[in-house]
């Protein structure tokens, strides 16, 4: 198949309920085409969230999660007697099971994050934050998808066999899909507080080859 870039804003999220009925996400990318998050068939899903109290995270038992807090000042997750309780500070990434069963606090008022599921032996997600500031950044992608947030600031990125540039503002998104993993992606900071994350999946045959 072929490269297919789409940018994204606010305005394209699809406000979605936790499956725990404790509050809701902002869908921002849902793969593959015609699947739905109602209905458990995708194989992943990028999405932002607020959490302002303490309580359980829904369960994803077939699928992996890629946590970022992007404002506030943390999360304190405590995956009862399946795994160690973690300090997640802001901008970490942080991967984990998502049949943990999961409770979170906000650490200091409340959170803001952003979050990858990623279907367990079909897609493996990974989590690069950048703080661009005004400079430029370069990097060859791998096969699967690539994903560029925009937490702050703004940015302008080129991507290998498009013509055109892509502008960018703060909440936006660039989502590259069916990446063939001999693509260039450059970024350059237009603002000295730009701060992207770069969230890639790599199909699971090619990470395990």
């Amino acid at each position: 198949m072929a490269l297919e870039v789409r940018k994204l804003g606010p305005g394209d999220h699809r406000i979605v309920p936790w499956r725990n009925g404790a509050g809701s996400t902002a869908e921002v990318a849902l793969w593959p085409p015609g699947s739905r998050f109602e209905d458990g068939d995708f194989a992943w899903r990028l999405s932002l969230a607020g959490v302002d109290r303490p309580g359980p995270f829904s369960s994803f038992p077939d699928h992996e999660r890629l946590l970022v807090v992007l404002e506030g000042g943390g999360l304190l997750l405590d995956h009862g007697p399946d795994a160690p309780a973690r300090r997640v500070a802001a901008l970490e990434p942080y991967r984990f099971d998502g049949a943990w069963p999961t409770h979170a606090s906000p650490l200091g008022g409340a959170v803001r994050d952003i979050g990858l599921l990623a279907e367990r032996g079909v897609f493996t997600p990974s989590a690069e934050v950048l703080r661009l500031g005004a400079r430029r950044w370069r990097t060859d992608l791998t096969a699967g998808h690539g994903l560029v947030y925009v937490a702050n600031g703004a940015l302008r990125a080129r991507v290998t066999g498009e013509e055109d540039a892509f502008e960018l503002e703060r909440g936006d998104t660039l989502w590259l899909a069916d990446l063939a993993g001999h693509e260039e992606l450059e970024l350059a900071g237009r603002r000295d507080d730009t701060l992207a994350i770069l969230f890639t999946l790599l199909p699971t045959e090619e990470s395990d080859s």
